[in-house]
């Protein structure tokens, strides 16, 4: 199966009253959303992830990673990075949510 992943972190985070999105904050010593690419880049089956975040940003991703401008509500965002995808199944998810599991991917994917 060939699928490609949008991860969404292009948001301004503003409700957390921080000067940078809350995507980017810390959480064990890296940043919120990597978490989330970490376990997708782990799986055998994601062929491609785009990230869609400000380009500020794109240095706190591995060389080689595809991005997507933000756009200016989250559903232009997603479009933006739909854009950048290769593959007819693409799952979505929220760069600030880091807990998803392995599991959870793959019962959604069954």
């Amino acid at each position: 199966m060939k699928l490609s992943v949008i991860l969404l972190a292009g948001g301004k985070g503003t409700r957390m009253g921080t000067t940078i999105p809350k995507v980017f904050l810390p959480l064990q010593g890296k940043p919120l959303i990597a978490h989330s690419f970490e376990l997708f880049k782990a799986l055998p089956y994601p062929h491609e992830i785009v990230v869609v975040c400000p380009e500020a940003y794109h240095h706190l991703f591995p060389k080689g990673t595809l991005f997507a401008t933000p756009g200016k509500e989250r559903q232009d965002s997603v479009k933006n990075g739909f854009e950048k995808t290769s593959f007819d199944l693409i799952l979505v998810h929220d760069g600030a949510r880091p807990f998803i599991t392995r599991e959870a991917i793959d019962t959604l994917l069954r």
